[in-house]
């Protein structure tokens, strides 16, 4: 291989002619080009171009390595190319003037913190293969105000999307099976929650500070869950447990820092029915008293 400096750019290029982009000598570019032969961009290589606010990748790229744009300030738009395999992390971190992102159907993973502190991200379209949101991919999208998690995907890591202010709507896949610590932390525009049926565990303090929502329904499906999940959810008003009895393997204190009430499933032998009651009442079955219920 052959170490080669083309105007400002520096990269290597391999006995086949292609190109992997190491860095740039001129940090302060507003615009630039990559060779189209260029096949992969090395890690920190565009990293604090402050300046940089437009840059044309060939299709021909299939990875992009960590920090690779890490705090370019400047940079309002990127087209990915749809050769892109994977984005690894913190490529995007501290890309404060990025507005949209379009992730390639080819990509199949995102590192961590890909796009933590990109202020200004309003729209977000992920691939459909993506089988996971990894720990902090998203946190500080502070515009950020709905996202549409693939089909496939089974895990929100930690801190995923924490402090993105103004998230109001989340739609959740069917396979989800993890929403880990800290995922949706001081999201606090978040309204409303339609957890799926496949949620096996929700992480600790996982929707801390989610003020606006008022109630929400945990399927029979949550297995597990951290200390404090609602903490701070001062909006909260009523909690609805699909069980007739709490998991063992739920904290003793995952309602901490929460007045919500909390309601299980109660069968009711004297009336025939299913429906809510207080936890206070969960072991109510086949009482012959009349419960008042709260709807």
């Amino acid at each position: 291989m052959n170490n080669s400096i083309l105007s400002d750019l520096i990269y290597e290029e391999n006995e086949n002619g292609e190109i992997t982009v190491l860095d740039i000598s001129n940090k302060d570019l507003v615009e630039i080009t990559l060779p189209e032969n260029t096949v992969a961009i090395g890690e920190w290589a565009f990293a604090d171009c402050a300046d940089l606010k437009s840059i044309n990748i060939p299709k021909t790229v299939k990875t992009i390595g960590e920090r690779a744009f890490s705090y370019c300030l400047s940079l309002e738009n990127i087209l990915l190319p749809s050769g892109l395999a994977e984005i690894n992390a913190s490529t995007f971190w501290g890309c404060k003037s990025l507005r949209k992102i379009e992730i390639p159907e080819g990509v199949c993973s995102i590192g961590r913190n890909a796009f933590f502190g990109c202020e200004a991200l309003s729209s977000i379209k992920l691939p459909e293969a993506l089988t996971e949101i990894p720990d902090g991919a998203f946190s500080g999208c502070l515009r950020l105000e709905e996202i549409n998690i693939p089909g496939t995907t089974e895990r929100i890591g930690e801190y995923a999307f924490a402090a993105c202010q103004s998230l109001r709507d989340v739609i959740f896949p069917n396979r989800l099976t993890e929403i880990n610590d800290w995922a949706f932390s001081g999201c606090s525009s978040l309204s409303s929650l339609n957890l799926p049926s496949s949620l096996e565990y929700i992480g600790e303090k996982a929707f801390l500070g989610c003020t606006e929502i008022t109630e929400i329904t945990l399927p029979t499906s949550v297995e597990a869950v951290g200390e404090q999940i609602f903490a701070e959810c001062d909006g909260l008003l009523n909690i609805y447990v699909k069980r007739e009895s709490l998991p063992e393997d739920w904290s003793e204190n995952w309602l901490d820092y929460s007045s919500a009430m909390v309601y299980t499933l109660c069968h009711i032998h004297a009336e025939n029915i299913i429906a809510y009651a207080p936890i206070a009442l969960s072991r109510c079955s086949g009482s012959d008293e009349d419960i008042e219920l709260p709807f």
